[in-house]
This record gives structure tokens, sequence and C-alpha cells, in this order.
């Protein structure tokens, strides 16, 4: 197992993610897509391609550990596929926690704030899965070395599209990877030709408000993942391994109380892309 584990790929590779999301079109022309103006997300797919000695799944039972002889048990690969076609709408969240839709939209599309009550509302967690994408995904080390493998790249971008040759939709998807507990959020404000780098953006705390990025902040910090090394022990005749998993969570949605998610953009493929490598 472990030979055919280690000859599964002969070269180093960056560990990339790419999530592309193909919208398609809406009769709304409001400037929040509520719940009754939707926007499809058609085969969204997910894939990964691992460095040398990282294997990925996304298996909902895997352990934090687990021998080598049920490796087989849990999907690993060294590319790892998701796809799914769903109604995806905009909702909006400071935290990538907790996701709120207006209680009230006016008939020019905008959120009615002088409503009895809250002007949010929050939905619970089956409510907010309807609107985004939430993925994780588990890596494993199978060297006798521990690995570090940083996040140094998130881009956002559009791609071909069903009714138009781009817009600035993309400027309204966020991102949040969740790595060790500590969830970092990412947002384009400034890109060229469809394409743009996504930063860190502010931690705002009010609900109604379009996170933002630091003035004079434009560079991704580093986040790192490490994966523990592979620990071999002898079992009669036979070496066994003991391996070791860490998770990365991915979060995905587009903000509604951003000025571009707005249905003239309906019709429009983007895609964001994580890149993760051991380099230094």
């Amino acid at each position: 197992m472990m030979k055919k584990m280690n000859n599964a790929i002969m070269k180093f590779l960056p560990l990339v993610l790419c999530i592309t999301l193909c919208l398609c079109a809406v009769t709304s022309t409001v400037a929040w897509v509520v719940t009754n103006r939707k926007t499809r997300a058609n085969d969204m797919t997910v894939h990964i391609i691992m460095p040398r000695g990282v294997f990925a799944t996304t298996h909902p039972n895997v352990p934090a550990s687990f021998n080598s002889n049920t490796w087989d048990s849990y999907d690993f690969t060294t590319t790892v596929g998701i796809t799914s076609d769903r109604i995806l709408n905009p909702v909006s969240s400071v935290d990538a926690e907790h996701f709120y839709l207006p209680s009230d939209v006016l008939a020019n599309g905008t959120v009615n704030t002088d409503v009895t009550g809250d002007w949010f509302v929050l939905l619970d967690d089956a409510e907010a899965n309807e609107y985004i994408i939430d993925q994780t995904f588990y890596l494993c080390n199978t060297y006798t070395q521990d690995i570090t493998l940083r996040l140094s790249n998130v881009t956002i971008a559009c791609g071909s599209a069903a009714t138009s040759s781009g817009s600035d939709l993309y400027k309204a998807v966020r991102c949040a990877v969740v790595v060790n507990g500590v969830t970092t959020q990412f947002r384009v404000t400034e890109g060229t030709n469809n394409y743009g780098a996504a930063n860190p953006v502010n931690g705002v705390k009010s609900v109604g408000t379009d996170a933002s990025i630091p003035a004079g902040d434009q560079s991704a910090p580093y986040i790192t993942l490490t994966l523990p090394k592979a620990v071999p022990s002898q079992v009669g005749q036979t070496t066994e391994m003991t391996m070791y998993t860490k998770s990365i969570r991915v979060i995905i949605w587009i903000e509604g109380q951003n000025d571009n998610a707005v249905a003239t953009y309906a019709g429009t493929a983007f895609r964001v892309s994580l890149t993760l490598s051991d380099s230094p």
C-alpha cells in the first residue's frame, strides 16, 4: 500500500483547490437577489492536486489518526473532486459562521431597515446550508517527516458566461478558509480583466455591512498547516504506519450586501482558487 502511495506522484506539485460556479440568468434587476429571485450555481466542481506524499479526502468519517491497514476505507487520493448542481442565492455574513437574510426587501431591491424588530433574520444551520458552499477537506501525510503547507494565494475571477462575457460579480464572492480553528475571510476589491487577488477582510461585527479590506493592507498573510509525520511500527513481519489527518474547511457565498450582487450580473461564471504548497 505504501509503495502504491509513494509512486502515485513522481514530482512535486502545488496543492491547488479550484472552485468553479456557473451562474445562470435570473429575472430580477434588484440590488439584492433575494430568495424568490434565484441565482443557480450549476456544475460546481472542486479539484485538489496534492504535493508528493500528501493525500486528501472528503470522507465524512475520517478519524484524526488511523492505521495504514484501514487506508482504503477513507478514499484518500492525490486528487479530490466534488460536484454539485444546486440553487445558490446571495446571503450576508460578517464572520462566515452566522448568515442573515433581510426581513423585508422593497420593490426597488433595497433592504427595508424601517421594520418592526430586526431588519435582518438569522438563519439556522440547515437554512444557511441552502445559501453557502461548505466543504471540509482532510489531508494526510504519508511521509515519516512533518510537512508544513502554506496558503499563499487566493484569487477570484470571472470565467465564461451564459449571458455575458464577464462582470464584477466576482467582487461579491466571499471565501472563508478555516485552518487550525482560525477563520480567515477573503474578498476582492480591485481587479482587472474580471480577475483579482483576494485579500483578508476586517473583522466587521455589525450585521448589514459588507466586510472591507484594511487600507494599505493588500497582501495576504501566510496561513500554514503542519501535517504530522507517519509513524511506522513493526507488527510481526509487517511494517504498519500510524497516520494523522488535518482539515481545511472552505466556505463560499455571494455577499448580498455587496454592490455587485445584482441580477444584471447573473449568468456570469466565476472561480475561486486557493494555492497551498510545501515550499518555504
